[in-house]
C-alpha cells in the first residue's frame, strides 16, 4: 500500500531522548555516512549504533544481526525535526541540532520546528528514490502541527483514536475543515451508546470503515499485503486493515508525546489540548506558506534546520515587556502564598529573562502543589491508571510515583523522566 497519512516519528517515544541521540550522532558531522570498510560493513553507521547501545539513556533495540539499520532508524526522529540531514552520503547536524545539543530553549526549538514541519518534505516525498510511495502528499500540502492546533481549538481537545482516525488523513488544510464536523459526528455517536462493550464495538465498526474509505485503492488493486507479518490465507485484507489500524494508533500517540514537548499543548482528561490559547491564537495568524522546494535536500534543510525561523510573535521587545510584567507579578503572588520572599531576578535579556522566570514560577507551583497533594487521593488514583481511565497509563504512573515520593518528603534528589507543564 502507498502511503496516505502524515505520521509522527514513534522512535524514541520520548521527544528528549532526541537530544541525548542526536549528541552521539554529532561525532559523525561531516562523514559519509555510507562509507564501508573492506568487509563492505558501513563504518560510521555500526559505531553509531555501538554508542547508542554502551550509552546509559538508550530504552530503544539494537539488532543484534543488523545493527547499521537500527543506525539508520535513529536517525528517522532527528532528520524529519530538521535536526540533522544527509547530502550527497554526507551527514551534517543542522544549526537547529546544535541548539538542540547545547540545550538552549528547548521549548521555543521545538516549537519552532513543529510549525515549519510539512508534508511533502524531503523524507516525505521529495526524495527521489521514495517518491512513488508519497503520491497522495504531492497532490496536497500540510503542516500538521498547526493544522491540529487549528482543530484542538476549534473542538476544545481531541482524543488518540480522533487524531489517529480524522486528524492523520487529513492531507490538506480543506481536509482538516472536514475533519471537524466528521469528529462532532463521531463525539454525538459514541456519546449516545452506552457500555464499554458496545462503545469498543462501535469505534471497532469505524476504525474498519475509515481504513477502507482511506486505502479504497490499495484495496481494489490488491496492495494489502503486510511484509512483517504475513496473513493466513483467506485473512490477507482483516490483517492489513488491523495493522494499518495499529500503527494509526501507534501514530497518534506519538502525536500527543511530541506535540505536547513543544509547550503548547498539554493533556486534560483524555484529550489533548491547547495549554495556552492567547499564545495559539497569535501563531495561527501568522504566515507559514509551505516550502516548495523541499526536492533539494540542502536547500529545504537550510530553511528546516534554521533555529530562528520563524519568529514567535510573543518575541517582540513590546510583548517581551508586557510578559515580564505578568510573569513577574505570577512570581510575586506565589512567594506569598508560600511565605517566603520573591526571588530577584538577575540581569539577563528580555528573552531570557523570560525564560527564568517560567522556570521559577514552575519552581514555585510545583512547592505549592506539593503542599497540597493529598496522599490518598495520590494512592486512589492508581485505581484509575490501572483501570485504563487516562489516555498515557505507563506516563500517568510515572507521574504519579513520582508525585507520591514528593509527598512522602523522603528523597535526596528526585528528577522525573518526563517533561512537566503547568498542568
Amino acid at each position: 500500500a502507498l502511503t496516505r497519512t502524515w505520521f509522527m516519528t514513534t522512535s524514541p517515544r520520548n521527544p528528549a531522548k532526541i537530544r541525548q541521540e542526536l549528541e552521539l550522532l554529532s561525532r559523525f558531522d561531516g562523514r559519509n555516512w555510507w562509507e564501508k570498510d573492506q568487509q563492505g560493513l558501513r563504518i560510521h553507521q555500526l559505531q553509531f549504533a555501538q554508542l547508542l547501545a554502551e550509552s546509559d539513556f538508550f530504552e530503544g533495540t539494537i539488532s543484534s544481526r543488523y545493527p547499521d539499520l537500527s543506525a539508520r532508524d535513529r536517525l528517522r526522529a532527528p532528520q524529519m525535526l530538521g535536526f540533522v540531514y544527509i547530502a550527497n552520503d554526507v551527514l551534517h547536524i543542522t544549526p537547529a541540532g546544535w541548539q538542540l545539543i547545547r540545550g538552549e530553549s528547548i521549548r521555543d526549538l521545538f516549537l519552532r520546528q513543529m510549525l515549519k514541519w510539512q508534508f511533502p518534505s524531503w523524507q516525505h516525498g521529495g526524495n527521489p528514490k521514495t517518491r512513488w510511495r508519497y503520491q497522495k502528499f504531492l497532490e496536497g500540502g500540510v503542516h500538521p502541527f498547526r493544522e491540529t492546533l487549528r482543530v484542538a481549538l476549534e473542538l476544545e481537545g481531541i482524543t488518540k483514536h480522533e487524531i489517529a482516525l480524522f486528524l492523520l488523513p487529513a492531507l490538506t488544510p480543506q481536509a482538516f475543515n472536514r475533519a471537524v464536523d466528521k469528529i462532532r459526528e463521531f463525539r454525538h455517536e459514541l456519546q449516545s451508546i452506552s457500555g464499554l462493550r458496545p462503545r469498543r464495538e462501535f469505534l471497532q465498526q469505524v476504525y474498519e470503515s475509515e481504513l477502507q474509505r482511506i486505502y479504497a485503492e490499495d484495496i481494489r488493486l490488491g496492495r494489502i499485503g503486510i511484509r512483517e507479518t504475513p496473513a493466513e490465507g483467506g485473512r490477507e485484507l482483516q490483517h492489513f486493515i488491523h495493522t494499518k489500524g495499529r500503527n494509526l494508533q501507534d501514530y497518534a500517540d506519538a502525536v500527543m508525546r511530541y506535540f505536547r514537548y513543544t509547550g503548547l499543548f498539554t493533556l486534560r482528561g483524555n484529550r489533548l489540548v491547547v495549554s495556552n490559547v492567547m499564545k495559539a491564537r497569535q501563531l495561527l495568524a501568522v504566515d507559514l506558506p509551505l516550502r516548495t522546494d523541499y526536492e533539494n535536500v540542502a536547500t529545504f534543510y537550510e530553511y528546516l534546520g534554521n533555529p530562528s525561523i520563524p519568529q514567535l510573535p510573543w518575541e517582540t521587545p513590546s510583548e517581551l515587556q508586557a510578559r515580564l510584567e505578568q510573569l513577574s507579578s505570577e512570581i510575586k503572588n506565589l512567594s506569598t502564598a508560600l511565605g517566603r520572599p520573591t526571588p530577584q531576578p538577575p540581569e539577563r535579556p528580555l528573552l531570557d529573562l523570560c525564560h527564568w522566570m517560567e522556570n521559577q514560577i514552575s519552581s514555585l507551583r510545583l512547592e505549592l502543589l506539593r503542599q497540597r497533594w493529598d496522599i490518598e487521593e495520590v494512592t486512589r488514583f492508581y485505581t484509575d491508571i490501572l483501570r485504563r481511565r487516562v489516555p498515557v497509563p505507563s506516563l500517568f504512573m510515572e507521574w504519579n510515583t513520582w508525585r507520591a515520593f514528593l509527598r512522602l518528603n523522603h528523597y535526596c534528589s528526585l528528577r522525573p523522566n518526563f517533561s512537566l507543564d503547568l498542568e
